[in-house]
């Protein structure tokens, strides 16, 4: 495609999570299901861009096997030398579940950004005043990710306006 200047890399099929918003179980099933290492990292090396996007929310899950399978897809890149700047999209709850070595992880195998989705899971008004998502972006701004955000706007929950919480939640994290 002329405007398609990224490449984009799937490691899993499923989601054991059922989050009401999401299609992925109902589409793929409840189970995860990973892709080989080795091939993801194939396909890494065989696009043809200077950019991916890992596709998969569960690439930053917090239960130990998708943490594990993250850190050595990862590992596997930055042994490979793959220069591509990538980037993921994730939720403030597994963001903040992020220990300070997979952010440097992260950033070894060139992660540049991440997409944050907000509002989906929780209310905004918990969500952007949660202190550890706070803490959590400006580590990921330490390691030199950034971060650009989405905010999912009519939650039953929101009884107060959340447009002055969406702008005092970029303006302190810089999003």
């Amino acid at each position: 495609s002329a405007y398609l200047r990224s490449g984009i890399v799937q490691s899993a099929r499923g989601c054991h999570f059922d989050c009401g918003f999401c299609v992925v179980p109902a589409h793929s099933g409840s189970r995860v299901v990973l892709r080989p290492i080795e091939e993801v990292v194939e396909d890494i090396a065989g696009l043809p861009y200077t950019t991916l996007f890992y596709c998969d929310e569960n690439l930053l899950f917090p239960d130990e096997t998708n943490r594990a399978y993250t850190r050595e897809l990862l590992h596997r890149v930055v042994e490979r030398g793959l220069r591509k700047d990538g980037f993921m999209a994730n939720y403030p709850q597994f963001l903040t579940a992020i220990p300070d070595e997979d952010l440097t992880l992260l950033a070894r195998a060139r992660v540049r950004q991440i997409y944050l989705v907000a509002g989906l899971k929780r209310p905004l008004r918990r969500e952007l005043r949660d202190k550890r998502l706070l803490d959590t972006m400006q580590r990921m701004k330490r390691h030199g990710i950034r971060v650009f955000a989405s905010f999912n706007l009519g939650n039953d929950e929101d009884h107060e306006p959340v447009e002055p919480l969406i702008a005092d939640f970029c303006a302190q994290t810089k999003t």
